[in-house]
């Protein structure tokens, strides 16, 4: 079971150390993942139950799921100095209810959008195909204007939970590049 590849953490492939820990690759390194952020690993459907018990355990929750699917904060580290224009109450993590996981990287704190109308709004998109911030950047399309109305999918979905200003990240594994990254600049 060693060195096995099981899912996703923050995008980046997960593997088994075969010690009952896990870790994933950043420069092709092997960067050991705390037994407290296993909650944040999307496990791949064919995980066998043991790992799941595993990182739900870590996670405090006790339905092999564990906190992955419930909406969280998660507190700013003291020893990470954030930047001024960066949130200080922390990461927001959560589930699309088209079950793709999502990070807010940097709070918002303009105003929202209204759901049911015809929002024109403008934003960035970054995506790359590899991992936030990788290597592989497939696109980088910046001041976006477009219409929203909320029926078109995991894309307007995520633009009307956004207020002015925030940055999520977004992992879409149908898409060509499967990493996301949404900044909501305005609304119009």
């Amino acid at each position: 079971m060693s060195d096995r590849l099981v899912g996703l953490f923050w995008g980046r492939n997960t593997f088994t150390d075969g010690r009952g820990g896990f870790y994933y690759k950043a420069q092709e390194q092997q960067m050991a993942i705390r037994p407290e952020h296993y909650g944040d690993i999307r496990l791949a459907a064919n995980v066998t139950d043991d790992l799941r018990q595993l990182t739900a355990a870590a996670a405090g929750g006790g339905n092999g799921v564990g906190a992955t699917l419930r909406q969280r904060k998660e507190g700013s580290s003291s020893s990470q100095q954030q930047p001024a224009n960066r949130s200080s109450v922390g990461r927001r993590t959560g589930t699309s209810r088209y079950g793709y996981p999502y990070q807010v990287v940097e709070e918002g704190t303009g105003r929202r959008p209204k759901a049911g109308t015809l929002n024109l709004l403008k934003f960035d998109r970054i995506g790359w195909s590899d991992a936030f911030d990788g290597q592989s950047k497939a696109y980088d399309l910046l001041g976006v204007v477009r219409r929203v109305s909320g029926r078109a999918g995991w894309l307007d979905e995520a633009l009307l939970s956004m207020k002015e200003g925030e940055v999520r990240n977004v992992t879409v594994p149908d898409e060509y590049a499967p990493y996301v990254e949404l900044r909501l600049i305005s609304i119009e």
